[in-house]
């Protein structure tokens, strides 16, 4: 299988029609299976097409169809998407199907929902990030591969996941890199890629060694724990919106996954990117930083809050978000 499927325009309307003459009384069927046009011709059936004949897949000439009136707007439509990853049969061919969508979509060129959140990024497609007409689009890569990706629409808001999957570790270490992984050095773990993409902010600017992950959720998952094992994962520390969904996870993960080192970076509702915004990129990497190496030098007392206590309401802060 290669990495990615050549992307063809052809009328699947047309080609069912002929094959199937009677196709629009199989009101049952999800998919129609029909001889691909670019294979050799006696072979059986290799091309599955869906019932709304928007989208196909053949697998064996490794050709992604698109309705030949729908391919303009192809990438800035998330439910043609929905409809490929259904088509999926196997890892491999979702590998080579999210590679083919992905490239649909543009490089950052300057996207005011992206500056808006982080004013500190200084180029978006450091991290492979994409846009389409509303919607900017995360890769999630892992040992090299490209194995997810989300759609963040912003007008209207929403999200689309591909379906049949489970997200594995977001890890904003930059596209070229694909998943880098620093040995032997403490391990952030936060709730998004925003967030991770705030704390690789920290990282960049302070070139201090440590890694970022974002689970894409509050709590620990088998899949999650395997990922971090694989990677060599020992020195935890933990960022989410509220000290007590950390200090949870903190204690699940020591108690039910094995893993001993686990601390946590106190925080009363705002993300890591919130906290960021409002105290500015040198305070928050004083601030990150002095929990991931322990070293509790951040003196400013509106912020700093001891290791593993909740936050006390004289220290919240009005946090705007967006």
């Amino acid at each position: 299988m290669k990495s990615k499927l050549e992307i063809v325009k052809y009328d699947l309307e047309g080609l069912v029609a002929e094959q199937i003459p009677n196709y629009k009384s199989f009101s049952q069927d999800k998919k129609f299976r029909v001889k691909c046009p670019f294979c050799e011709e006696g072979k059986t059936p290799a091309l599955s097409i869906l019932r709304n004949l928007k989208v196909g897949i053949c697998f064996r000439c490794e050709k992604l169809f698109v309705n030949d009136s729908n391919l303009e707007t192809f990438d800035t439509k998330s439910d043609f998407i929905s409809d490929l990853i259904s088509l999926h049969s196997d890892k491999e061919s979702l590998c080579a199907i999210n590679n083919s969508i992905f490239d649909l979509f543009s490089d950052i060129d300057h996207n005011e929902f992206l500056e808006k959140r982080n004013p500190f990024v200084k180029d978006w497609n450091y991290y492979g990030i994409k846009q389409g007409e509303n919607e900017v689009i995360t890769p999630y890569y892992l040992f090299g591969e490209l194995v997810y990706f989300q759609i963040r629409k912003y007008n209207p808001r929403g999200f689309y996941n591909p379906k049949n999957v489970s997200a594995p570790l977001f890890i904003p270490s930059g596209v070229k890199a694909k998943g880098r992984w620093y040995q032997d050095c403490p391990t952030v773990l936060v709730e998004g890629p925003f967030d991770a993409i705030a704390i690789d902010t920290v990282r960049q600017y302070s070139n201090k060694k440590f890694n970022i992950a974002a689970l894409g959720g509050k709590v620990m998952t088998e899949l999650r724990s395997s990922l971090l094992k694989q990677l060599g994962v020992t020195n935890i520390v933990i960022f989410l919106d509220e000290s007590v969904l950390s200090e949870d996870l903190s204690k699940d993960m020591r108690e039910n996954y094995g893993f001993r080192n686990v601390s946590v970076i106190p925080s009363s509702g705002p993300d890591p990117e919130e906290v960021e915004r409002e105290m500015g990129l040198e305070k928050f990497s004083d601030f990150v930083l002095s929990y991931v190496f322990k070293d509790n030098t951040f003196k400013d007392k509106k912020y700093f809050i001891p290791n593993n206590s909740f936050l006390d309401e004289e220290f919240k802060i009005d946090f705007k978000r967006v």
